[in-house]
């Protein structure tokens, strides 16, 4: 028998190395592992010789040599190897299936060859042992294999079920899957088609023939897309699917499909290429009519707005023109007149001086002077107001700490025979217009001036302070301050909280300080309490400090 099994295995390994032709590789790989089989059986049947003690398994006869246990281990370690030298042909292609026949046997074969030996071997034992006579060693064995093989059935069943378990909800899940696609497919959100490379259609929902205006007649009479593609969009289509066949997928891109009553309808497709040669497509078309229509609403939307502003600023432009004829007009016509009053009051005045006049008469001659220059003074803030609105910015850095100083110089006639106490605190440097922002300090310093008359020590500070968006500048006094209830009256124009007798003014300073803090991006406002002094603050967007 060893020789058998050296004739037999040596067979297996010549047609192993020589199955190269591929037609008849499956055949020669079943034939050796058949040739191996019935050597492993060979030497399985001296392993089971050698284990109940019957010499004929291992030794046919006298005149032969017995196979030796290492020897039966050996040939059957050599035919595991040609086995599992090819696991997914010939005989072993059952036995290492994922399937469940596969999973059976590799269940059933190890317990098939190993518990029969096994219990066969312990019920020999206990015969030889004399527990017990042959008869009941024989029953003990049947009722043995019994119960192995219904354990081994009972086992294969239960894993047969659970394959099927998960067979079942697999099916399910594709079997929604599919259901889920099917409805998407069949909605009219958009279209889908499947189509080859070539033009031609293999499937079309409804939504897609709704847009192109083809009914599904129409398309199982032979609708291509190649042949709904207006020709200026080919080239287009040439350059996105040369695309996709590098990466296997298109970029949504728009184009237009011709429809069925010869019109265009613009598209926006996007689709994914499918198999190794990636010849059949799956795209996904959306109309784009209404986005179109909407596009082409706005831009004569915007084309409308455009000329309503072109007019808008004619009328502007005729405007400010209007007003500046009108500042011509008012700083001419009226000026003269009233420099004619002023001129022949001063002549009265001189004329009669000579010859005397009675207080009560000179007392209106002065009157009448006083309210001629303070009308003149009116009409030049009134002047200096409409300017101020319509004069170009010209941006520049500005030292607020300089202008401050500046604007000093220019009130030292005003607090020359005055107690004054200047406190001016580091102020930042700015980007604005310096003309206009000198005119606001301007205004602020000769409002405290002049409504700290009064106060023994005047006390005026100036101050700045930086928040996350914003610089703010203050101008503080401890003069006669005012009633916070009118503060929204505080920068109108020829809005005054206190009369003429008390403090002389015309009430378009502060407007005009509004008025040139707006155009900065910034704001004003106001606090005070009556005879405890008041603060103005102007603040300037943080983005034009420097």
């Amino acid at each position: 028998n060893t020789a058998i099994n050296f004739l037999l295995l040596s067979g297996a390994l010549w047609l192993i190395a020589r199955r190269k032709p591929r037609k008849l590789h499956t055949r020669i790989t079943l034939v050796a592992q058949g040739l191996s089989l019935l050597a492993g059986l060979v030497a399985l049947q001296a392993l089971v010789g050698y284990t109940y003690g019957v010499e004929i398994f291992y030794k046919f006869s006298m005149y032969t040599t017995s196979m030796a246990v290492h020897t039966a281990l050996t040939f059957l370690v050599v035919c595991a190897g040609v086995f599992f030298s090819s696991p997914e042909s010939g005989l072993m292609k059952t036995i290492t299936s994922k399937l469940n026949g596969g999973l059976v046997a590799q269940q059933l074969i190890p317990s098939a060859v190993i518990l029969p030996l096994v219990f066969g071997w312990l019920i020999l034992q206990g015969q030889k042992a004399n527990y017990y006579d042959p008869a009941f060693a024989m029953s003990l064995l049947v009722l043995s294999m019994n119960v192995i093989f219904i354990g081994l059935i009972w086992h294969s069943a239960m894993l047969l079920n659970q394959v099927d378990e998960k067979r079942q909800r697999a099916e399910l899940a594709g079997r929604q899957k599919d259901e889920r696609m099917q409805l998407f497919t069949q909605s009219d959100l958009i279209g889908i088609l499947t189509a080859d490379i070539y033009g031609g259609l293999s499937e079309v929902n409804d939504a897609f023939l709704k847009i192109v205006g083809y009914t599904r007649e129409d398309f199982q009479a032979g609708l291509r897309w190649m042949e709904m593609t207006p020709p200026e969009y080919l080239p287009l289509d040439e350059v996105a699917s040369a695309k996709a066949k590098s990466t296997g997928v298109c970029t949504p891109y728009e184009k237009a499909y011709l429809r069925k009553d010869g019109t265009q309808v613009p598209v926006l497709i996007g689709y994914i290429l499918l198999g190794e040669e990636r010849e059949e497509a799956v795209a996904f078309v959306l109309d784009l009519t209404e986005r179109k229509q909407a596009e082409a609403q706005l831009i004569e939307f915007n084309e409308t707005l455009e000329e309503r502003v072109k007019q808008r600023t004619a009328q502007l432009e005729a405007a400010n023109k209007e007003l500046e004829s009108f500042s011509y007009s008012v700083s001419h016509d009226l000026r003269a007149p009233l420099r004619h009053i002023t001129g022949f009051v001063d002549l009265l005045q001189k004329q009669l001086g000579a010859a005397g006049l009675d207080p009560a008469s000179q007392r209106y001659l002065n009157i009448i002077s006083d309210t001629t220059k303070l009308a003149g003074k009116l009409i030049d803030d009134l002047l200096s107001f409409s300017r101020m609105g319509r004069t170009n910015m010209r941006y520049s850095t500005v030292d607020l700490h300089q202008l401050v100083q500046e604007v000093q110089q220019d009130l030292e006639s005003e607090t020359r025979n005055r107690q004054v106490n200047w406190i001016v605190k580091p102020l930042p440097q700015v980007s604005g217009d310096p003309a206009m922002l000198r005119l606001v300090l301007g205004n602020l310093l000769e409002n405290a001036v002049k409504y700290s008359k009064n106060s023994a020590t005047a006390e005026i500070v100036v101050g700045s302070s930086c928040e996350e968006r914003e610089v703010i500048v203050f101008v503080r006094d401890n003069g006669v301050g005012f009633d916070m209830r009118y503060v929204h009256k505080l920068f109108g124009v020829f809005q005054r909280l206190h009369t003429d007798s008390q403090f002389e003014g015309t009430g378009v300073g502060l407007a005009n300080v509004q008025r040139i803090v707006h155009r900065h991006g910034g704001r004003v406002w106001a606090e005070a309490e009556v005879d405890r002094g008041a603060t103005f603050y102007f603040s300037l967007p943080k983005d034009m400090e420097i």
